[in-house]
């Protein structure tokens, strides 16, 4: 019979380790990095310059033609809805890694209301402190900090 106040949790954590990696392998993937660095530097600079022209010639009076096209329900309007889905997802992923913290939730809405601009300047940023090592880039919590507060015993173990 189950008793949810004897309850044991066994939790394994197993620390996965690359083969050292040989010179050549990681040449390339170091040049597969600096594309995708030279790409986001470009997303920044087009968009960045697209903007400025924009604005400069239209004012800041993005909200009334963004949303204006959604109600007129044509296809600029399934655009827009679809893109702003899309920097809906931008901005809670961009919480999420820094765990909805008070600088997670800022750097959401900067994330939602900046687009690809933020985004390509965040990731170039965070590509260059985790120097292509992106196993570590999702924080995550390991399952001990999810069970904390309740009445179950975690236990390390060796067996699977």
């Amino acid at each position: 019979m189950f008793q949810p106040d004897r309850c044991q949790a066994t939790v394994r954590f197993v620390e996965f380790r690359r083969p050292p990696e040989c010179p050549a392998a990681k040449f390339e993937r170091e040049k597969r990095m600096n594309a995708f660095r030279v790409f986001l530097a470009a997303v920044f600079v087009v968009i960045a310059g697209y903007t400025l022209v924009v604005v400069t010639s239209h004012g800041l009076n993005l909200l009334p033609v963004f949303f204006g096209d959604m109600t007129r329900m044509q296809w600029p309007g399934q655009f827009n809805l679809d893109f702003m889905c899309m920097l809906l997802l931008a901005g809670l992923w961009v919480g999420w890694r820094h765990q909805f913290s008070l600088t997670g939730v800022v750097l959401g809405l900067v994330a939602l209301f900046g687009g690809a601009l933020f985004l390509s300047a965040y990731l170039f940023r965070r590509e260059l402190q985790d120097k292509g090592r992106h196993a570590k880039a999702p924080p995550g919590r390991r399952p001990g900090i999810l069970m904390k507060g309740t009445t179950c015993e975690l236990r390390p173990s060796n067996r699977m």
